[in-house]
């Protein structure tokens, strides 16, 4: 969670409304593989010791399509792009928050299915209309998770760095540090 996690992770704050609290962080590759990282949380900026791995590819399209579930593994390991599975701090309450919105929201979603399909099957139009309402808000609650707490991280081989956007600006200040501290 330019690509994302291998589950399709997608983060970004929700707490951070204005741009001039949002940055965008690029760390060495060197660094990630000398298990070198910012101490601060990506999304809130809070301190933490926690990290999640992520498979992380090249990619100049929209950051939006990377939110799709399957286009990072299917650029990395169907089409042979480069990639690499990094870790990105990301503090447990953040963690456990997206988590929450999405097991809700698939949850949702399933009982709109259910609805839909019973709908379907014994054809009554309530429980199909409702199945379709509760499928069609499901989504939108799912579409506001994913742009809640959204960060996309683009692979760039040529130069041999991970850029992560958008990033906490004590996450990035703590970027900067490691990345100084390793090019001196």
């Amino acid at each position: 969670m330019t690509p994302t996690t291998r589950m399709s992770l997608t983060l970004t704050s929700s707490t951070r409304t204005r741009s001039s609290d949002v940055a965008r962080s690029k760390l060495r590759l060197a660094d990630q593989r000398r298990d070198v990282f910012p101490d601060r949380c990506v999304l809130s900026g809070v301190h933490t010791d926690s990290a999640m791995r992520m498979t992380v590819t090249t990619w100049r399209g929209p950051r939006w399509m990377l939110c799709v579930p399957g286009v990072v593994p299917l650029r990395a390991h169907v089409l042979r792009r480069p990639h690499v599975v990094v870790a990105l701090p990301v503090s447990p309450a953040v963690c456990s928050r997206w988590r929450r919105r999405v097991a809700l929201s698939q949850g949702v979603v399933t009982i709109g299915t259910v609805l839909i399909v019973t709908g379907s099957v014994v054809r009554a139009t309530a429980p199909l209309a409702v199945g379709i309402v509760i499928f069609i808000s499901a989504l939108a609650l799912s579409a506001r998770a994913n742009r809640n707490w959204w960060i996309t991280c683009t692979l760039d081989p040529t130069r041999a760095m991970l850029i992560v956007e958008p990033t906490h600006r004590e996450f990035d200040a703590a970027a900067r540090k490691i990345f100084v501290q390793s090019i001196r």
